[in-house]
């Protein structure tokens, strides 16, 4: 098996409203849903279980988290710093920048997989204000059925 890096982005081609983020914790989803993805428009972004570091953490902490740091890369809007009675700064939260149009957290049914999906919710709504007003964002528990990455209308 190959290490994986937190935060390494595994991008798509085609970076617009009809792609699609997949957030995942694990190595061993990470390189199948690497493998089994439409390169075109369906990206994989590993994160590990270290998201759940930021929650509650002073902000330069937070914005020192590897997770965190691949999580903004990957979306391209910067991070909301109102919420920490912040001026934005160089860190506006710029929704319209966007990278993907859905945004799907996969987990395991593992203990572990339903922390990781509350870690990233609660990450996204913190860091990110009013995203899910520009994206649909979802979660899955990945089976490793036939057709598990297509998207679910």
């Amino acid at each position: 098996m190959r290490e994986e890096r937190v935060g390494y982005l595994h991008d798509c081609i085609n970076k617009s409203k009809e792609s699609e983020l997949f957030i995942v914790y694990s190595i061993d989803i990470c390189d199948v849903l690497r493998k089994e993805r439409d390169r075109f428009r369906q990206a994989v972004l590993f994160l590990g279980e270290d998201i759940a570091e930021v929650e509650g953490a002073e902000i330069d902490v937070a914005l020192d988290n590897e997770s965190l740091k691949g999580l903004v890369s990957s979306l391209g809007v910067g991070i909301d710093l109102s919420a920490f009675g912040m001026a934005a700064g160089n860190l506006t939260c710029d929704l319209s920048k966007l990278r993907y149009g859905r945004l799907t957290v996969v987990i395991d049914g593992s203990d572990d997989g339903v922390r990781f999906e509350k870690a990233v919710f609660r990450a996204l709504k913190t860091y990110f204000g009013s995203l899910e007003e520009v994206a649909s964002i979802s979660s899955i528990v990945y089976s490793q059925s036939p057709n598990s990455l297509k998207s679910e209308a």
